[in-house]
C-alpha cells in the first residue's frame, strides 16, 4: 500500500464508521483498508510529471539523495531560481520545455482521486438508478477503472487537490502529460463539443433583444433570427 493510499485511508475512517476509542479506531481503519483496494480506488499524481523531471531534474540532487535511478526536482529557494542549480542552461520556459512548467509549477503535487462508492453506502433505490443510468449513457466508457467500477454497481467520486510540495519532488511512476508548446499558446485536447449550440438569446428570456448573429432586433425569435409576426 502506497503512503498516499494509507493517508487517504486514515482520512476515511470518519466515513466507515470511526470510533471513540484507538481499538474501535483501529478495527474502523481496518475495514476502511479491507475496502479501499486497488479495485475501488485509483489516486494518480497528475503534476509533478515525467515532462517535469525531463526539464528540471537536478543529478546533483539525486546523487545527494541517494535516490538511484529516480530523478529528483530541487525544491529550496524558488524564488529566485529558475533552473537546478547544476543544470544551469535548463529551458525554464514555459512556453517551449516540454512540461509547460516553471520550477515552481513543477512543485505543485497535483493529485486525482477517483473512489468507488459501495452499494451499502448509497441512497437505497437512488443508487442502483444512478450507476444504472451511469452505464447507459456511457456503455463505451475507455477508462476502463471507471467502468469496472459502474459494471460492480459502484459510484466514481473524483477528487482534485493541489498542494505545494514540501520536499524534493521524487520520480515514482509518475504520468506524461507534454507542455502546450504551440509558442505559449495551448491548445485544448479535449474532444469538440457536440450537438448544435445553445441559443445565445433563449426564447424565454423577456431582456433579449437581439438576435445570435448580432442583428437588433426588438422581440426578434432566436431560433429562426427573425422579427415575430405582427
Amino acid at each position: 500500500m502506497s503512503s498516499m493510499t494509507i493517508a487517504f485511508t486514515r482520512g476515511m475512517v470518519g466515513y466507515y464508521g470511526g470510533g471513540t476509542s484507538l481499538s474501535e479506531l483501529t478495527q474502523t481503519q481496518v475495514r476502511a483498508a479491507a475496502d479501499l483496494v486497488a479495485a475501488n480506488l485509483r489516486i494518480e499524481v497528475l503534476s509533478p510529471t515525467t515532462e517535469s523531471f525531463n526539464d528540471y531534474n537536478s543529478p546533483a540532487l539525486q546523487q545527494q539523495l541517494n535516490t538511484g535511478n529516480a530523478r529528483v526536482i530541487p525544491n529550496d529557494n524558488l524564488g529566485f531560481i529558475r533552473c537546478p542549480r547544476d543544470v544551469a542552461g535548463c529551458n525554464s520556459d514555459p512556453n517551449t520545455n516540454q512540461s509547460g512548467q516553471t520550477l515552481a509549477d513543477a512543485n505543485l503535487l497535483k493529485i486525482r482521486v477517483t473512489y468507488g462508492l459501495p452499494q451499502e453506502k448509497q441512497m437505497p433505490m437512488a443508487g442502483r438508478f444512478y450507476t444504472w443510468a451511469l452505464a447507459k449513457m456511457n456503455p463505451n466508457d475507455t477508462d476502463a477503472f471507471r467502468s469496472s467500477l459502474v459494471q460492480r454497481g459502484r459510484i466514481p467520486l473524483v477528487a482534485h487537490t493541489t498542494v505545494r510540495m514540501m520536499s524534493p519532488p521524487i520520480e515514482g511512476g509518475n504520468g506524461s502529460n507534454p507542455g502546450p508548446g504551440n509558442n505559449g499558446n495551448p491548445q485544448d485536447p479535449g474532444p469538440a463539443p457536440g450537438g448544435n449550440p445553445l441559443p445565445a438569446c433563449p426564447f424565454w428570456d423577456p431582456s433579449c433583444a437581439s438576435c445570435p448573429d448580432g442583428v437588433s432586433t426588438p422581440g426578434c425569435r432566436p431560433e429562426t433570427c427573425a422579427a415575430p409576426a405582427l
